[in-house]
């Protein structure tokens, strides 16, 4: 794998001396892509929130609802409740709740249910998502 990436990095080098381009028009380049998140745009935050759900609810870990909450408000976490309903409803996914002895309320910990609930992950994904659109 070092050669392939060593190759990489010697074509890059050899485009970038003779003025040309090697990757697509349609790939930004580092220069265009702004490297702090704008929170305050709804737009990235949006995204942003898109993110986290792809990546965390394809992993074991879930998505925590504790922090969804703190981080973007109780209206999204009823929204992705009510975009994994069906899920949650079909034994798909599920809501673990930690148990706690402090009086702060619990939301859980949204997870899809193995093998059934990874199969499908883009469905109920999806369904999510579109809850969302009106963030």
């Amino acid at each position: 794998m070092s050669d392939y990436v060593s190759w990489i990095i010697q074509e890059e080098e050899t485009y970038h001396n003779q003025g040309t381009s090697w990757m697509p028009p349609w790939i930004p380049t580092i220069d265009d892509i702004s490297l702090e998140l704008n929170l305050n745009d709804e737009r990235d935050q949006l995204s942003n929130l898109q993110d986290i759900l792809l990546t965390r609810l394809r992993t074991a870990d879930g998505l925590d609802m504790n922090w969804i909450e703190k981080e973007f408000g109780s209206g999204t976490v009823a929204k992705i409740l009510n975009g994994a309903a069906l899920a949650l409803e079909l034994g798909l996914a599920q809501v673990e709740m930690i148990e706690s002895t402090d009086l702060v309320s619990d939301r859980g910990t949204l997870r899809l249910k193995d093998p059934d609930g990874f199969v499908f992950s883009n469905t109920i994904i999806s369904g999510i998502f579109a809850e969302l659109i009106s963030y």
